[in-house]
């Protein structure tokens, strides 16, 4: 069941296959010759005097020469040089001489014209001395009817095509299409030959996904590693906010304790617990403290603070007329990302 599933999908895929390529040549029948060669290329043309150079953009002629048979280079120089930049990034046509070029006709029906280059090679062996394998043929529709169509064919035997193009392999020149006669609707691309233009395009194919292969590897590396840094910043950033958060809860309760201890020993000076406890409830989270003295009512306190400014505003109300003075300038602690601060205020009279 599977298998006559699978062969009835791979069946619809061949016939839309071939609908889309008899539906693209309709199209392109349809485009003027003139639209579909606008590209710049490089037309070799053996003529009485020799083999003529000319390079052409569409219709029209850039630049012409000719080939020194002598020396083997294109004169005039300026052309040469010109075509030595572009021949291994444009066509190279090669203008098969028509005394070389045989053709015939043949009519098929219109329902086999879309498969008709399986049919070419049985045609070429019914109706020509050759082998398939020993031509190189191009053809085009030159009529149709609702039945049939009418197909012009022109070959050239593989064997005088190597004569005409080793002709040519002394100037640099290597031919990637042919055109066989003077119409150059009948052009082949393929000439058998492993092409310099075709070799170029492969290298830079190759090159292009080496380039592409080698970026994603170095994506994956850089990405890899700042992943890894940053695991690894986070971590001591981690580790250092709970060293510092034990401290500050170690201290904490050591002024909840002394508060407690103070309040116990000596209930005539109430005020200073009071004032331990309050620093413990006034000191922001981020600040810590690591000396306390008493002395006349006026307490002084040194420590470290992420901000000195906002510590003066949470101990204000602890202190005589809301004064709480820094005694000299902060410094900051690079390795606690910390404001060193010694300050002091006088503690507030209470009604007893």
């Amino acid at each position: 069941m599977m298998q006559r599933i699978f062969d009835i999908a791979l069946a619809a895929v061949r016939l839309t296959r071939q609908a889309v390529h008899w539906w693209f040549n309709e199209l392109m029948g349809l485009v003027p010759d003139r639209w579909k060669n606008r590209r710049l290329r490089i037309e070799l043309e053996f003529e009485k005097e020799g083999v003529s150079v000319r390079l052409v953009r569409g219709d029209q002629r850039i630049g012409q020469g000719q080939i020194d048979e002598g020396h083997k280079t294109i004169t005039p120089p300026t052309l040469f040089s010109h075509i030595e930049k572009l021949k291994n990034n444009v066509p190279i046509w090669l203008l098969a001489p028509p005394d070389v070029v045989l053709t015939f006709t043949l009519q098929v029906p219109r329902t086999a014209y879309p498969n008709f280059a399986k049919l070419l090679p049985l045609e070429i062996e019914r109706r020509t001395p050759y082998r398939h394998d020993e031509i190189v043929v191009g053809w085009k529709r030159t009529s149709q009817t609702d039945k049939s169509v009418d197909i012009e064919l022109r070959y050239i035997t593989r064997a005088l095509l190597a004569k005409l193009t080793n002709s040519v392999a002394g100037s640099g020149l290597i031919p990637t299409i042919v055109v066989l006669g003077p119409d150059s609707e009948f052009r082949i691309i393929d000439t058998g030959r492993r092409t310099a233009l075709a070799s170029a395009q492969i290298l830079g194919r190759q090159l292009s996904r080496g380039a592409l292969a080698a970026a994603v590897l170095v994506f994956i590396i850089a990405d890899e590693w700042s992943t890894q840094n940053s695991k690894i910043v986070w971590q001591n950033k981690v580790d250092q906010e709970s060293q510092l958060l034990k401290r500050q809860q170690s201290l904490q309760k050591q002024i909840s304790d002394l508060s407690a201890a103070i309040g116990a020993a000596y209930p005539a000076t109430i005020s200073a617990s009071e004032t331990l406890a309050s620093l413990a409830r006034k000191l922001p989270p981020s600040d810590w403290l690591t000396e306390i003295s008493f002395r006349n009512r006026v307490v002084t306190l040194r420590g470290y603070a992420a901000s000195p400014d906002l510590l003066i505003k949470q101990l204000e109300p602890l202190a005589n007329n809301r004064i709480v003075s820094l005694q000299g300038e902060t410094a900051l602690d690079v390795r606690l990302s910390r404001q060193r601060f010694a300050l002091s205020f006088q503690l507030e009279e209470k009604n007893r």
